[in-house]
Parts: C-alpha cells; sequence; structure tokens
C-alpha cells in the first residue's frame, strides 16, 4: 500500500514538473510576430452600350447641328494631374502601417522598360509632396519590390502584399518589414488603360506600400478604383500623419 502511495505521488509530481515546463516555452515565445496583408486595385468597369428601342417614324424635323468639342473623350480621360488637387475632401485617408524611417528603399523587379518608366514616375509623383523619400536600393536589401505581373483574376488591376510587425509600433502604427507592388498587365490591356491610366494604379498600389488603406474618397488615388483619380491632399496629410515622428 504503501509503495503504491508513493508511486502515486510520483506520478504526480511529474506531471507538475511537465506542466511547468510547458508554461516555461510559451513565456519565452516571441511576442514580435509578423502579419501580412494583400490588397488590390479593381479594375474600372467596362461601359456596356445597351440597345436603343424601336422608335415609331415621325416627320423629318430640322437637325440642329452642336457645337463639337474640341477633345475627344478619350484625350479628356487620359489627361490626369501630376499634383495633389487643391481642394480638401471631405473623407480623411486611412493610414494602416507605417516604415521606420521616412527613407524608403526601393527595386524595380519589372525587366520591362515601359513598365519601369511607369513606376518610376509613381515614385517621381509621391516624392514631390518631400513627405517621404524613396530611393533607389543599391546593392542594399530594398524596403519596396515594384513589379508588372498577370493576374490571376481579372477584375485587379494590381496588388500590394505587405509584411509588417504586430507588436513593433511607432506613432501608434506598426512597422512594414517588407512590400511588393504590382501592376497587372493583362487586366489593363483587357480595359484598354492608357500608360497614364497604369501609371494611377502604380501610384495607388505604392500608396498602400507605404502605408495607407483604402478611402472612400471619389477623389482620391486611394479609392478602390484608382484610374481617373489623382493624389489628393487629404493622401498627403495621411502621409504627414503616419511619419509625423
Amino acid at each position: 500500500m504503501k509503495r503504491l502511495l508513493k508511486l502515486g505521488i510520483a506520478i504526480i509530481s511529474l506531471v507538475v514538473i511537465i506542466l511547468g515546463m510547458t508554461k516555461v516555452d510559451e513565456l519565452s515565445a516571441p511576442i514580435n510576430s509578423e502579419s501580412q496583408t494583400v490588397s488590390h486595385a479593381k479594375a474600372k468597369k467596362k461601359a456596356t452600350k445597351k440597345k436603343a428601342p424601336k422608335k415609331k417614324s415621325k416627320p423629318a424635323k430640322k437637325k440642329v447641328t452642336k457645337k463639337k468639342n474640341s477633345k475627344s473623350n478619350s484625350q479628356q480621360r487620359n489627361f490626369q494631374p501630376e499634383y495633389a488637387v487643391k481642394q480638401q475632401d471631405e473623407v480623411a485617408t486611412p493610414v494602416r502601417y507605417r516604415w521606420k524611417s521616412s527613407t524608403i528603399k526601393y527595386k524595380l523587379d519589372t525587366h520591362s522598360d515601359y513598365y519601369r518608366d511607369i513606376w518610376q514616375t509613381a515614385v517621381d509623383n509621391w516624392n514631390q509632396f518631400n513627405v517621404i523619400k524613396l530611393v533607389k536600393a543599391n546593392g542594399e536589401t530594398p524596403d519596396v519590390h515594384l513589379d508588372a505581373s498577370t493576374a490571376v483574376r481579372p477584375e485587379h488591376s494590381g496588388l500590394c502584399a505587405t509584411t509588417f510587425y504586430n507588436q513593433t509600433r511607432l506613432n501608434n502604427l506598426p512597422l512594414l518589414k517588407v512590400a511588393t507592388a504590382i501592376v497587372y498587365d493583362n487586366t489593363c490591356n483587357d480595359h484598354k488603360y492608357s500608360k497614364s491610366d497604369r501609371t494611377r494604379v502604380a501610384e495607388h498600389e505604392l500608396g498602400h506600400a507605404i502605408g495607407l488603406g483604402h478611402s472612400d474618397s471619389d477623389h482620391s488615388i486611394m479609392n478602390p478604383t484608382p484610374v481617373g483619380r489623382q493624389i489628393t491632399n487629404n493622401d498627403v496629410e495621411a502621409i504627414k500623419r503616419a511619419y509625423a515622428s
């Protein structure tokens, strides 16, 4: 009986020791875990022509000729200002995360001269506001990768994948570790996007890469459908808030 009692005590002691070791392992686990998010830019919906119902023939009326607009619709659509709009938007642009420094290194991964020029224009357009400084990585590990690729889903004109630290924060924002921004060539071709349209998509994805989220504003480049929009004052103010310290 005494032997059985001693054996029981020994087993209980062993269980307590194992549980204690498990707790130590849990406490020693790293708290600075990483998270990843993917943001997409939506392609502008194609306009579908509706067939007009047949009308009954009426007596011919004298035609009134209207003065034609000097600019074609395509010229008007393709014109995009390269600066922030003057008026303040009522909708604030959200900030999701930021880099540790306002100097952010980027690398052009695409070998296409056409898309390298698009990305360089998008970089210059963000740099002109002198809030963050996007610089080419020269032999260093880049923070942001800029590329062109093929979309799996035809409604996406671009993508930005970001990895950030959950626990490490600056200005109360999670710190980014790496970001990859892509313009989808096949979607842009399918929607007959001009070079200017593709630059808007690039600006949108680069906006995600430096810390901005999607905006509900109809003017902001961070609207989920960026074509036909531009970098607004509210987008710039959001970057200023994110990198204030």
